[in-house]
């Protein structure tokens, strides 16, 4: 019993940290939300942009809430649905770690004072450019249900652990870019440094990809004639 519970612990462990580190990869990309999470801390100080962050948070839990919901039977009744899935997700990742990548030379996080945003609340700016992003649907249709699913098959657990590992990231990365605006820097890092942290985000996201998209699983191996995983 104590060797389960160590195997499940670790792979809660696993689970968490591959999801706070795809995560953060994405969060560090500069995107809508880095101006709302700016935008809101100009106007209402730190608080205010960490609840621009908790609106996207909110957003996320939603919607893996209505993945879930039909995710349980996918998973039993169409296991080649899943796997096509499953490698969509990884050229997702492939594609999008190449550009990063490729932009990391020139690359420069500058944060501006940008009033496109209106008079919303930080929460509902938060939940609404993450929901009007379609990068973000993208993601979460292929990337997101991929890892979803793979928790799933762990635990009920798991779930929890996969979604609060992802936030996390969001909510470690934009504390920092907050802090920095609300200290009155108008560059959060150096060009140098930041284009390291890209290349090093575009590189994780481009081997996670291939993992995702080339993987074999274990069911498929069995049945090909390979012996199990010793």
């Amino acid at each position: 019993m104590f060797t389960r519970h160590g195997a499940m612990v670790r792979d809660l462990c696993k689970i968490f940290a591959g999801a706070f580190a795809l995560g953060f990869s994405g969060a560090v990309t500069p995107g809508p939300l880095l101006l709302v999470c700016a935008y809101a801390t100009l106007r209402g100080g730190f608080p205010a942009g960490m609840v621009s962050i908790a609106g996207h948070a909110a957003a996320e839990l939603v919607l893996v809430v209505i993945l879930l919901a039909g995710l349980a039977r996918a998973l039993k009744t169409r296991p080649r649905l899943f796997r096509g899935v499953k490698i969509v997700a990884g050229l997702v990742l492939l594609g999008l770690g190449a550009a990063i990548l490729f932009s990391a030379p020139g690359a420069r996080l500058d944060i501006a004072d940008d009033h496109a945003f209106g008079a919303a609340g930080p929460f509902i700016m938060g939940a609404a450019v993450s929901v009007g992003n379609p990068y973000w649907a993208i993601w979460w249709a292929t990337v997101g249900l991929t890892l979803l699913g793979n928790a799933a098959k762990h635990s009920r657990i798991a779930v929890p652990t996969f979604y609060i590992g992802h936030v996390l990231s969001d909510f470690v990365w934009f504390a920092f870019v907050s802090a920095s605006v609300a200290l009155g820097r108008t560059a959060i890092l150096g060009p140098t440094s930041y284009r390291v942290l890209l290349a090093a985000s575009g590189l994780f996201m481009v081997g996670f990809g291939a993992w995702f998209a080339f993987k074999r699983d274990r069911k498929a191996t069995r049945r090909s004639g390979s012996p199990p995983p010793a």
